[in-house]
């Protein structure tokens, strides 16, 4: 966890000394694939209270059953389109002229995807707990619906989550690809937009 707690502090350093390191998806892979079993438990709470999916549902699932699939697939879901994200920034690093290799790219995108991920996790985790002990859905919609201090708040939050992980990933793909800035900037901004992806099609 030294890694995770090096990437808060010096992003840019804690990305060059893994991608330097002899393998460097041994530790990282470990904290995405934990991240991913955390926000399952946090769908799990969520089915457990009772509560159902905040908003549209995308795909072909049942709203009484929508957290309970969400709790079995956001696991798998997370580590596929993080190989997929990894593939695709190791092509857009040959085609800029990039020098590393996948594993590399493996490593700090799940190093650069973890700490957001968890940022935002504990968000909807507090939600979760809160529905757990009493908290309606019904009233939580009515609190953050109106616009407002716990509107803003609420959106805020979420935004924050969204614009680290979107930097984080670019510098992790410039120290993976050992791109120049605009070029690292352009490919963190597309597979950053694969996670993104993700969370907007089906986590709820």
């Amino acid at each position: 966890m030294t890694r995770f707690g090096a990437v808060l502090l010096q992003p840019g350093r804690a990305f060059r000394d893994l991608a330097a390191a002899r393998k460097p998806l041994r530790t990282t892979a470990w904290i995405l694939i934990l991240t991913g079993l955390l926000w399952a438990l946090t769908a799990a709470g969520f089915g457990l209270a009772g509560a159902s999916p905040m908003a549209p549902v995308l795909v072909s699932l049942s709203l009484e059953n929508y957290h309970f699939w969400e709790m079995l697939l956001v696991l798998p879901l997370l580590v596929c389109v993080w190989l997929l994200a990894s593939l695709i920034g190791k092509a857009l690093g040959l085609i800029f002229g990039g020098k590393g290799t996948f594993r590399t790219t493996a490593a700090v995108l799940a190093l650069a995807w973890s700490p957001p991920l968890l940022f935002v996790w504990l968000f909807e985790t507090t939600i979760a707990v809160l529905m757990l002990f009493g908290l309606g859905q019904q009233e939580f919609v009515e609190l953050v619906s109106p616009p407002g201090l716990w509107q803003t708040a609420f959106l805020g939050y979420h935004v924050v989550g969204a614009a680290w992980l979107w930097w984080l990933n670019i510098r992790a793909l410039r120290s993976a690809q050992k791109l120049a800035w605009w070029k690292a900037a352009l490919a963190g901004t597309l597979t950053a937009l694969l996670l993104a992806g993700l969370f907007v099609v089906f986590v709820r």
